[in-house]
């Protein structure tokens, strides 16, 4: 399935669901990513519900794609509900020192974040079921999602790719 059927796909799927749970939001996100784009297929190339390597953080991360942090809400246009995921984002992003971007949704609205001397900063938002050129949407995405280097995470590099493979 290419980019394109898969955005739309996608997009029907958003139109026809009332009320998803936030599990639901990110499985069918997550799946129209590894339909999008097939290197996200790959076992292990995102991880789910990752606890955070602190103390001092209750909780589990979303997902985790590489060196992103994916955090899901039910309604970013609920106030509230956006301030909790920025709040979580930046709570994860200080305690995950692997992670350097985070990117906040609910299905249709996409917000990037970084972590930039201990503030929380927005870097770009994109509305998947407003924006109508989908080699934008998929430009977008790839420039977030792809912008380091194709690698494991980490804690798989010496069990999948050998031993000081960098």
């Amino acid at each position: 399935m290419g980019f394109s059927a898969a955005l739309s796909a996608y997009r029907q799927m958003l139109e026809a669901t009332s009320n998803p749970t936030e599990a639901t939001l990110r499985d069918r996100f997550l799946q129209f990513l590894r339909e999008g784009f097939p290197y996200l297929a790959e076992p292990k190339a995102i991880l789910l519900e990752e606890k955070v390597p602190s103390l001092e953080v209750r909780g589990r991360l979303d997902a985790l794609l590489g060196k992103i942090i994916i955090e899901f809400k039910r309604d970013l246009t609920d106030e509230a509900s956006r301030r909790k995921g920025e709040d979580q984002l930046k709570s994860y992003l200080t305690h995950t020192p692997e992670a350097s971007l985070g990117l906040l949704t609910d299905g249709r609205q996409l917000i990037a974040y970084a972590l930039r001397d201990g503030v929380l900063q927005r870097l770009s938002t994109l509305n998947l079921l407003t924006e109508s050129d989908p080699l934008r949407v998929q430009n977008w995405l790839d420039a977030f999602l792809f912008s380091q280097p194709k690698q494991k995470h980490r804690r798989y590099l010496g069990r999948n790719t050998g031993a000081g493979v960098p």
